[in-house]
């Protein structure tokens, strides 16, 4: 072994560390100095007004920082087929910029979204229908695995059990009833699937996963994405916002309380909390933080594997399917989908318009979101399995266990 070409790694990753180290330093002070600007926001008729630091921020802002953000993730994305792989961190945070960007762009559009009620009259269906759906999805989803699992993954019941959890999650409400609230297989839904899907990961995944969080790059790209993710869903949700809702009753001092709330499938202990002089509302339950901590988890560790492959310069099927399908499913996951899909068709068609949407996303009653929140954890879930299979078979994890070797060689 060649001492002076180990100094020359220490020495280049060193710089690299301390030069990442700067980046991060000041994307903190920026995001600081964001939170520091003062921001005054109120609702009307015409939309929600929000004014950062002087400036009137509207809808097509926010549909501008969607559009930059998209396009550079896009073109970002093509780079690391012409940079070298020791260059290809480069793409992979111009990437995650362009994330960042479109998730600030997606709050920014529900948060200044015109403040629009709808009444029960407004259904355009009857809400009768719900159960029925809900039992036939659930029903259809149960059988679909237990026939699935069997024909083709004989050996993995586990698979089996995921889909039958989740077709379960679909007819609960129909099972039990909406007014059961503190029903035992509630509780025991929502705490299952992670455990499932933690289960199915650490038998099928956890030699490429821990492959991948050695790669300090991938690490972080992953923990960056999953974050981003993460606050994504709570604002899309409505459960973090910027812009609180004004009435007799608002508090006008900073408030925390504790109270229980009623997602995912029943009530929850839940932390709440009104601070007037940012403004910034928010509440966060145990049910939620399980939920969106898998969602946001799944997402992470695909976009880690992504980029370990990306750095190592393999051309694998992931490489290409990955990162649309995760693209995909995370803006559809946690039931978000529909507030933002909704504020689109009242900018373009009109709030009667888009009613059928607010009522299929927004009724808890409704199967609609519930059934996109459990297809997308079976798409991650699969989309992980799949990316963490492709990553054992190429180079990357060779090159990974020889760069492991060398240093223990070293050491």
């Amino acid at each position: 072994m060649d001492p002076s070409g180990n100094e020359d790694e220490w020495s280049t990753a060193g710089w690299r560390s301390r030069r990442t180290t700067r980046v991060v330093v000041w994307l903190g002070t920026v995001l600081v100095a964001l939170c520091a600007t003062p921001l005054a926001a109120a609702h009307g008729t015409s939309g929600t007004h929000v004014y950062a630091g002087g400036v009137h921020l509207e809808q097509w802002h926010a549909l501008c920082l969607i559009g930059l953000g998209l396009g550079m993730a896009a073109v970002s994305a093509y780079l690391p087929r012409v940079l070298k792989p020791s260059y290809s961190h480069y793409a992979l945070w111009s990437v995650f910029a362009g994330l960042v960007l479109a998730a600030v762009g997606g709050v920014l559009f529900t948060q200044l979204a015109t403040a629009t009620e709808y009444t029960a009259s407004s259904i355009p269906f009857p809400r009768a229908w719900y159960e029925p759906i809900a039992l036939l999805l659930g029903f259809v989803m149960m059988t679909g695995s237990l026939l699935l699992g069997r024909l083709q993954w004989p050996t993995r019941p586990e698979y089996s059990i995921l889909g039958i959890e989740l077709g379960l999650w679909i007819a609960y409400p129909a099972l039990v009833g909406m007014s059961e609230y503190t029903n035992p297989l509630g509780y025991a839904l929502v705490l299952s699937v992670p455990l499932t899907v933690g289960y199915i990961l650490w038998q099928d995944c956890a030699g490429a996963i821990r492959s991948v969080l050695r790669d300090r790059t991938a690490r972080r790209f992953g923990g960056g994405v999953a974050l981003t993710a993460g606050l994504f869903f709570m604002f899309a949700a409505g459960f973090f916002s910027f812009v609180p809702e004004e009435g007799l009753n608002a508090p006008q001092t900073a408030t925390v309380t504790t109270l229980p709330t009623l997602f995912p499938l029943v009530t929850w202990p839940t932390l709440e909390w009104f601070f007037p002089t940012i403004p910034f509302v928010g509440m966060l339950s145990v049910g939620v933080f399980v939920i969106v901590g898998m969602l946001g988890g799944l997402i992470g560790l695909n976009a880690a594997i992504i980029a370990r492959l990306w750095r190592s310069g393999a051309q694998t099927e992931v490489t290409e399917s990955t990162v649309g399908t995760a693209a995909f499913i995370g803006a559809n996951a946690c039931s978000c989908c529909g507030p933002i899909i909704g504020q689109f068709v009242i900018l373009v068609a009109g709030s009667s318009a888009a009613a059928p949407i607010y009522w299929l996303f927004v009724d808890l009653a409704s199967p609609a979101g519930t059934l996109f929140l459990v297809t997308s954890i079976a798409l991650l879930t699969g989309s992980l399995l799949h990316a963490a299979t492709s990553l054992a078979d190429s180079p990357a994890c060779e090159i990974n266990e020889r760069s492991s070797s060398s240093s223990v060689q070293a050491d």
